[in-house]
């Protein structure tokens, strides 16, 4: 959603986010006077209170004409944002980037009854949205919406940051705190949302593996950062105090937005254990290492990642045996097909898939 900001504020749009914020606005957008902030979860309380207080301000603020709605999570807000669009005749458009009821069913103790529920709250108010934007054809093609457009990722514009030369200046800048990491060994970047639909533990699995099994990796040393926050990730920092030394070095942490390109150009390769709850999704992350020249190393879930145009820098696997020997070759200097460069970025995309809608609302003078 930072990048939908900036690429409406490119147009001369106002813009207002609202969730729940965690996290600092990146320094740009903090500072952008047409940039603000709904915190729906500010004065505390649940989900309930947060949709109340979001369908409160969509009806009652007439400074907006458009809302964009990333889905997940769009239920609640997409009805919240329904019921504005009735109230004031404002437009919604809806940014699919997976199915929520998917993400629900591998929740535990949910039953089919709530499953099926969630389905149909999640779909109907969409569908009175004036815009669909999918993240894949596969994803378009379920959803069965004639108005969707499909805008798959790629790179930012934001992605070229210069390298630093030197890893433990950048760890010690970034990471004071953590112990420091061997510098000589390879680097591989593991980013992470920590939900369900990510099989962190296969790379908890592969280390114990290697750990008990490491003659084959001889004097070969890896070291994987699985950054990001979620609620998965306490229960996996549990687990890793148990796992015994080896040839792989697990570490996890948070890197603030800034860093995070930067700790890209250091990796020497990409790891993404994304499964996909729905078969229908395409992880961003991909599109993150793509724009940093990083080959990557992708859980193998389907279909779906045939419409990636970076197959050539795509390294697959589907068993924990086959991410153990992709490694291992990674450790030993045995190099991984560098990633293609990017002919459009994401927002060449976006300008150019969205500029006639868009410009239905600009000739109204909505800035």
């Amino acid at each position: 959603m930072l990048n939908h900001a900036r690429a409406f504020r490119e147009r001369g749009w106002r813009v207002t986010l609202a969730g729940a914020l965690e996290n600092a606005l990146p320094e740009d957008l903090a500072n952008d006077s047409d940039v603000r902030v709904w915190d729906l979860r500010a004065n505390g309380g649940g989900l309930l209170r947060a949709v109340l207080t979001l369908g409160r301000k969509l009806v009652t603020d007439d400074s907006w004409h458009l809302a964009l709605v990333q889905n997940p999570p769009g239920f609640p807000a997409v009805f919240a944002a329904w019921l504005a669009r009735g109230a004031r005749g404002a437009d919604v458009a809806m940014d699919w980037h997976n199915l929520g009821f998917t993400l629900l069913a591998l929740a535990p103790n949910r039953g089919r009854v709530a499953v099926a529920l969630y389905r149909v709250l999640e779909k109907l108010p969409a569908l009175s949205a004036g815009l669909h934007i999918a993240v894949s054809r596969a994803l378009a093609q379920w959803l069965g919406l004639k108005n969707a457009c499909v805008i798959h990722d790629a790179p930012s514009a934001r992605a070229n940051v210069v390298r630093p030369t030197d890893r433990a200046a950048w760890w010690q800048r970034v990471w004071p705190e953590q112990p420091m990491p061997r510098v000589d060994a390879h680097w591989v970047a593991a980013p992470s949302s920590w939900g369900r639909d990510e099989d962190l533990d296969a790379l908890r699995r592969v280390a114990h593996l290697t750990a008990t099994r490491s003659a084959p990796w001889r004097d070969s040393r890896l070291v994987v950062f699985a950054t990001g926050r979620g609620h998965g990730r306490e229960a996996f920092e549990r687990a890793l105090k148990e796992l015994p030394a080896g040839p792989i070095e697990i570490r996890t942490g948070w890197l603030p937005p800034g860093a995070y390109p930067e700790f890209l150009t250091l990796a020497d390769a990409g790891l993404c254990l994304h499964v996909s709850s729905s078969g229908l999704d395409l992880p961003m992350k991909l599109a993150d290492f793509r724009g940093a020249g990083l080959p990557a190393l992708v859980r193998d879930y389907g279909s779906v990642l045939e419409e990636l145009e970076t197959d050539a820098a795509l390294e697959r696997f589907r068993t924990d045996e086959e991410l153990e020997e992709k490694l291992r070759h990674l450790a030993q200097r045995e190099s991984l097909p560098p990633a293609m460069p990017t002919a459009e970025t994401w927002e060449t995309r976006w300008h150019r898939a969205l500029d006639d809608w868009l410009q239905h609302f600009e000739t109204e003078v909505v800035v």
